[in-house]
């Protein structure tokens, strides 16, 4: 069994163009609420229902923690987001924007990319 965890308004200036684009008639009231629900999800790899909620059109965005992230191989996890963006771009959501993707890494205390920047914001 999966879950998926989800952030309401986290992003809220990230969605701003979704949240106040007007709908076409061929929109879905399901797809409009998605485009303001920004998930999450246990460990590396991404359940396959968060790939369908992407591709329905039904996530705003994805926020990465340090559980999300391959430490010792960066490269799986650019994939990953590279695949969420094509699934992004091919949904009923696609406004021309990619999908927000954002991740929890603050420079100082808080760093989920361990072998990377920033580092001026730590000081």
């Amino acid at each position: 069994m999966f879950y998926l965890r989800y952030l309401p308004f986290v992003a809220t200036p990230l969605l701003a163009a979704s949240a106040f684009s007007h709908p076409s008639g061929a929109e879905d009231l399901a797809v409009l609420a998605g485009q303001h629900i920004v998930y999450t999800y246990p460990g590396i790899s991404p359940p396959d229902a968060l790939f369908d909620l992407v591709n329905e059109g039904k996530v705003g965005g994805l926020i990465l923690f340090r559980e999300n992230i391959n430490q010792t191989n960066l490269t799986e996890t650019s994939v990953l987001m590279s695949k969420f963006q094509q699934a992004h771009a091919k949904s009923p959501a696609y406004k021309g924007l990619p999908l927000p993707i954002m991740i929890d890494q603050e420079g100082g205390y808080v760093k989920r990319i361990t072998n990377g920047g920033p580092w001026e914001s730590a000081k």
